[in-house]
């Protein structure tokens, strides 16, 4: 019979020391995961670390461009304050060449400005666009420029907070026919699409909603809708004489107008073209009241007539159908 001390060696020899072993090769273990864990953690807070770095590095760049472009936007609102300043100055009465130089120049500027997609500041383009359809009267040469202006406007108009923000489209539940009027482009006798309206912004009641009609052919209900959005689709030319509009978003158009009656209200004109404006009384008015808010409502006092003018053509919803129109209003 073994003696009690005898008992004790065998069972730390058979117990004892395997754990010893066991408990020694898990804390090495221990220690060489927690070092590649340490290890692994070290590299991910570096990585964070030089991320952080380069964030930093790309927002400091990113602060000295968009400080550099305000800067060159700051300098070109200045050359072109200074540019329409001499234009405008004693334009009446100037040799002819000296005034086709100032106007050159200040079609230039703006030219670059929004094929650069430079945003001058809009308070600037407002205040000298209405100076220049004042000075249209009595020096039509600078109508180009206003014209000029007028586009440039709505290229600003883009990005203005001013625009309706919920345009989510909406189903037409209504019986309502809207039509726009349009000049075709004689260089694309095709057959194309020239412009697509979208129904936008929700349902409304009668009172409130969008309209896009002729005026010598008023509807008799109500469209229902927030909003009528055109979105040009070709070189093709929407004309605004005897429309009325009302609640209407028109976006990258071809916009004419030569002074018939028309009744805007609440229209938006975004990225548009005004290439073929007629310098009128009602243009230059119209003119203004573009320049003076990004939401323009205007209405011209002048009863609608008929006359003869084959080449313009009306079209309805997406321009899928075309008939020919010998409507058109007084100029």
């Amino acid at each position: 019979m073994l003696s009690r001390g005898h008992r004790i060696r065998d069972f730390i020899k058979e117990w004892i020391v395997p754990a010893g072993a066991i408990i020694a090769v898990v804390a090495a273990l221990f220690a060489g995961s927690r070092y590649i864990l340490n290890a692994e953690l070290s590299e991910i807070t570096h990585n964070i670390e030089t991320i952080q770095r380069d964030l930093a590095t790309a927002n400091n760049e990113i602060g000295k461009a968009n400080a550099r472009i305000d800067k060159t936007n700051d300098k070109i609102d200045h050359l072109l304050e200074q540019t329409f300043q001499r234009l405008l100055q004693g334009v009446v009465g100037i040799p002819k060449k000296e005034l086709k130089g100032r106007v050159e120049a200040s079609r230039q500027l703006i030219e670059i400005a929004k094929a650069e997609g430079i945003r001058l500041n809009p308070s600037l383009i407002s205040a000298h666009g209405e100076r220049i359809m004042d000075v249209s009267e009595k020096s039509p040469a600078v109508w180009s420029v206003a014209e000029q202006l007028l586009s440039y406007r709505t290229f600003l108009n883009a990005e203005l907070p001013q625009l309706p923000g919920n345009l989510k489209l909406t189903t037409k539940r209504s019986e309502y026919r809207e039509s726009v009027t349009l000049i075709l482009d004689p260089k694309h006798p095709e057959w194309h699409a020239p412009f697509e309206i979208l129904y936008a912004g929700g349902y409304t009641t009668p009172e409130k909603s969008a309209r896009l009609e002729r005026l010598d052919n008023p509807q008799p209900g109500a469209s229902g809708l927030a909003f009528f959005v055109i979105d040009g689709l070709s070189t093709d030319t929407i004309v605004l004489d005897g429309e009325y509009m009302k609640n209407v978003i028109i976006r990258n158009a071809n916009v004419s107008y030569r002074g018939g009656p028309v009744v805007l209200e609440n229209v938006y004109f975004v990225n548009c073209t005004f290439s073929s404006f007629r310098p009128t009384p009602n243009s230059r008015q119209l003119g203004k009241a573009l320049f003076a808010s990004v939401s323009t409502t205007f209405r011209t006092a002048r009863r609608i007539s008929r006359l003869k003018t084959p080449a313009i053509l009306m079209r309805g919803e997406t321009g899928a159908q075309a008939e020919r129109n010998e409507s058109t209003m007084n100029t």
